[in-house]
């Protein structure tokens, strides 16, 4: 009883600051929009809550959220120039095209643990027993860092697995088909996967700190352009964080109806991450410097199959509401 009087003043007080932070903006012309680019994942679609319950409204912010099936798209549009900021993976940002425009990243949304993984057939029993075997893994995206975090966990090395470069959604049709030995996964695919098959999930993100990092990124002239609505979007963001902590079933029901996803689905996807609130967002983009590693691991990984690594990204700590 204690300990949860605690945990939901601690919430009042976050959010209260948050508020406080965003009354404390500048008041931001609403009719330029701030065009934000999100492919589905919970961990990005939580934003939606802001708009089902009119909070970008309620702040003065005019937000246009484009939906685009995939990160790649978002992506390309991005930098075509068509939006101002893009929700993305911290391994496809390194991925990006080099431009004269440097990238910021102004928050973490979430970092996975236990939404990604490797699901096997019944006779593989572990990671180790991967060697030899065939892993249906998409190189270059971020299912490959997700492969080469299990392996490095068990000391094995990459050239003993026979990757099999194809979709994450073809890999797990072969592993139904049984043409491969594994596939890496997402939920709610792994879990499914597994139960289907009747086989064995071999690792998670949960097993280790993932470099597994999602976050919403823009551009050097955004920044210069559309600071003060900047502000005001990642503020939101970590009052939402806040309303999902003080009731997360409920919450995370509202927003999986409002964009038509299936809410167990939804939330279970939401469960295998660590949320991106403003305590984590501090640690990662603030002194401490986190991004930083992270960066430098993917940029490792990266290494083995491309020169064309974007290092001209750029933590911006600046957007977030100051801590208790």
């Amino acid at each position: 009883m204690y300990t949860n009087q605690l945990f939901k003043r601690a919430i009042q007080v976050t959010l209260i600051a948050t508020l406080i932070f965003i009354k404390g903006c500048s008041r931001v012309d609403v009719d330029e929009p701030l065009r934000v680019g999100i492919s589905p994942w919970p961990g990005f679609d939580i934003i939606y809550y802001a708009e089902y319950k009119e909070l970008f409204k309620q702040a003065g912010l005019n937000v246009q959220l484009n939906r685009f099936d995939n990160m790649e798209d978002s992506s390309r549009a991005f930098l075509r120039g068509q939006l101002d900021a893009v929700y993305s993976s911290s391994w496809d940002v390194m991925q990006l095209p080099i431009t004269e425009d440097d990238i910021h990243v102004v928050l973490i949304t979430n970092i996975s643990s236990g939404a990604d993984g490797i699901v096997a057939a019944p006779d593989i029993k572990s990671v180790k027993d991967l060697v030899g075997k065939k892993v249906a893994c998409q190189v270059g995206v971020v299912s490959h860092t997700i492969l080469m975090e299990a392996l490095r966990l068990h000391s094995i090395d990459s050239d003993l697995v026979e990757l099999v470069d194809v979709s994450n959604e073809l890999g797990r049709e072969m592993l139904l088909r049984r043409e491969v030995d594994a596939a890496v996964l997402w939920e709610p695919l792994l879990s499914k996967t597994a139960e289907q098959l009747a086989g064995n999930i071999l690792f998670t993100t949960k097993e280790i700190k993932s470099d597994v990092v999602d976050n919403l990124l823009t551009r050097k002239n955004i920044t210069d352009e559309k600071r003060e609505q900047l502000k005001i979007f990642v503020a939101i963001w970590f009052q939402i964080i806040d309303e999902i902590k003080k009731d997360p079933e409920s919450v995370l029901t509202e927003i999986a109806n409002y964009i038509d996803a299936p809410p167990d689905e939804f939330i279970k996807g939401y469960e295998g991450m660590t949320p991106g609130d403003l305590a984590l967002n501090h640690t990662m983009l603030g002194e401490a410097g986190e991004l930083n590693n992270v960066f430098n691991n993917l940029a490792e990984t990266m290494s083995s199959f491309t020169q064309d690594i974007n290092t001209n990204v750029y933590s911006s700590p600046e957007y977030l509401p100051k801590q208790n």
